[in-house]
């Protein structure tokens, strides 16, 4: 781990990727923009100039699924270029759970090398400071700001001011002295109902809605925090619940399936649980969780669109980089014939994480294997931890793969106003 930070020796123009807590930077450089067209496992080079290269430190390889070389230098360079794309914009504020936007941005810019501006805003006062009194000012009530919140404080908690990351430390343990879900509001209590997400109308002390991405950043942000702080009660309670969710992925799917605009939220989530857990096998469920989520993204992306029908659909996947969830996973799967024009902001926690998925995972979302294909799968009802909810299933889905295209159609014993039925 370094022990000074500088433009010049650690994140160099156009060519800075991890920070040391996960890497050693072994060689600085640019490299000119390639499209692979070779396998994911027979490769071949396709970067031609110089490249910048991470190697993990020592004792975290054996979580780790294999990339050649080839796929970690496709990987860097998309990392080099969202980089790019966010560096010197404006933040925003902290307003609600604005740190959603404003804290990645602030993230990127540190990562492009404004270090001292960044930092600045990332340990400044939070606008709802008086709400969060009894976190120490530390806002860990918004499931979207939790997000970010966790990933400041373990990746980016070298860099913090001391006094500052004490400071989220002693507001995370009274935080998860007990299990912050539906325990009352200091000052608003269980809230005054009506409108609106915030503690003041929904009370607790924190965001209580389950979508799979709300419910994941929460959980995940409740036991590593738990488990930082040594309230083993509360962490104990939810490795319970991440092992159920983990358990359904596997077993009967995800209610939130395959969204085009959410699957990349919940993945980031669980990208924090797989950075930072102690426990081994949290970290072990964390990697499933990654796993089965990426191949699911594999399945419907095509070069850079999203393919297929979809849960909590925006309509915008069936063409290139249209949906959040292709413009996040195409960090890892690539096959685009041009650069992201709007990366998501998700990626930031990609980029400073070791993760990466299973090579065979790649390969399916290249659609490097035999076609035509059929391929039939089914779908959970969306509150499937309901009783009733693992019972059977509530969507039936077919999907085909040509030499040139894709298509996919859902069929359902129900309206359901929020999926798209067909993509092409």
């Amino acid at each position: 781990m370094m022990e000074k930070l500088t433009k010049k020796t650690f994140f160099p123009s156009a060519s800075c990727l991890l920070p040391p807590a996960f890497c050693l930077l072994a060689i600085y450089g640019c490299a000119k923009r390639v499209i692979p067209s070779t396998t994911v496992v027979k490769t071949e080079p396709v970067m031609k100039e110089e490249l910048s290269q991470v190697k993990p430190l020592p004792g975290e390889q054996e979580a780790q699924n294999r990339w050649t070389p080839q796929l970690e230098a496709e990987f860097q360079m998309r990392a080099r270029e969202a980089i790019k794309y966010y560096a010197g914009r404006g933040y925003g504020n902290t307003h609600g759970e604005n740190e959603k936007r404003s804290y990645p941005f602030a993230m990127f810019d540190f990562l492009a090398g404004n270090q001292k501006q960044a930092l600045e805003f990332l340990q400044s006062e939070d606008a709802e400071a008086r709400d969060n009194r009894h976190t120490g000012g530390i806002d860990y009530y918004y499931s979207f700001t939790l997000k970010v919140q966790i990933r400041k404080y373990f990746f980016f908690g070298q860099f913090l001011n001391p006094d500052y990351r004490q400071r989220m430390f002693a507001g995370a343990k009274k935080w998860t002295e007990e299990d912050p879900k539906g325990r009352p509001h200091p000052i608003y209590g269980k809230g005054k109902g009506g409108n609106g997400w915030g503690p003041e109308v929904r009370g607790g002390w924190v965001d209580g809605r389950n979508t799979d991405n709300l419910r994941a950043m929460r959980e995940v942000g409740v036991y590593l925090m738990a488990e930082e702080t040594g309230n083993e009660d509360t962490r104990l309670l939810y490795k319970q619940k991440l092992h159920r969710y983990v358990w359904a992925l596997y077993h009967i799917g995800m209610g939130e399936w395959d969204s085009e605009n959410y699957l990349g939220h919940t993945f980031a989530a669980y990208l924090n649980l797989y950075d930072f857990a102690q426990d081994q096998e949290v970290k072990q469920l964390g990697k499933a969780a990654l796993d089965w989520m990426a191949a699911a993204a594999a399945l419907k992306y095509y070069r850079g669109g999203f393919g297929g029908p979809t849960k909590r659909d925006y309509g915008k996947g069936n063409v290139v980089y249209g949906s959040n969830t292709a413009r996040l996973f195409s960090l890892y799967f690539g096959d685009v014939t041009s650069p992201n024009p709007k990366p998501e902001r998700d990626i930031i926690h990609l980029i400073t994480s070791n993760y990466r998925p299973p090579a065979a995972v790649v390969a399916l979302a290249r659609k490097q294997f035999d076609k035509p294909v059929e391929i039939l799968a089914t779908k959970p009802i969306y509150e499937n931890w309901k009783p009733g909810g693992e019972e059977q299933p509530a969507y039936w889905e077919t999907s085909f793969f040509s030499n040139t295209y894709q298509l996919g159609t859902v069929a359902a014993k129900f309206a359901d106003g929020d999926v798209g039925t067909f993509k092409l």
